[in-house]
């Protein structure tokens, strides 16, 4: 599925590096024993040097870099995690980071994305957070536990609508009046929530269970 232009509008605006030729990392791959997957390159022909700011670090999207510090330069890094399923490394940035690329194209990192049925889905809930941010106004963020009543009068105050691009198996992504939150389907059943800064307040008494 092709990305959508809300999402091409973002990878549009971030800084881009040039990036190694796929050809070099599928050799890459080999050298450490795996065949390379159509997943991995695809990726990496696709977002190889796009930039992604984190706090005080930077990751660099990619499974081959030339000039790295994290990542022998020249190298790939695959291996193999708990459930038996191969991942790649696939961004130069700091390994606490945690940023893998599975064989079925399930992509997760530790505090930058993910877990995602896809690396277009990472980037389609990316797209959605800066095409916020751009309206340059104050947004709130709060961690909540799923209301008890469920989400219906929180829908309909913000006239909620699903954004389908951004959802997937692991969370679902909502997006209404001055507010975006996702479900998480898989994991502790909270609910990730941004909101203007006076929407934020409007709606606390639907958000009173928080954690």
């Amino acid at each position: 599925m092709p990305l959508s232009e809300r999402a091409q509008a973002f990878l549009a605006a971030q800084r881009r590096r040039p990036a190694v030729p796929v050809a070099q990392v599928a050799a890459a791959i080999r050298e450490t024993g795996c065949d390379p997957y159509d997943v991995w390159l695809d990726f990496h022909e696709r977002y190889a040097g796009y930039e992604e700011p984190l706090a005080v670090d930077t990751a660099i999207y990619g499974i081959v870099h030339t000039d790295s510090y994290w990542i022998n330069p020249g190298k790939a890094r695959v291996k193999r995690g708990p459930d038996g399923k191969l991942y790649v490394t696939c961004a130069e940035v700091e390994g606490r980071y945690h940023f893998r690329l599975y064989q079925n194209g399930w992509f997760c990192s530790s505090g930058a994305g993910g877990p995602c049925e896809t690396f277009d889905v990472n980037m389609e809930q990316h797209a959605l957070l800066w095409e916020a941010r751009e309206t340059g106004r104050i947004w709130t963020f709060g961690l909540h536990k799923m209301p008890a009543g469920g989400l219906d009068a929180l829908r309909s105050m913000v006239e909620a609508e699903p954004v389908v691009e951004a959802s997937d198996r692991f969370s679902a992504f909502w997006k209404g009046r001055d507010v975006i939150w996702f479900e998480e389907i898989v994991g502790t059943n909270r609910l990730h929530l941004w909101a203007a800064k006076d929407t934020y307040e409007r709606i606390k008494p639907l958000l009173s269970d928080t954690g």
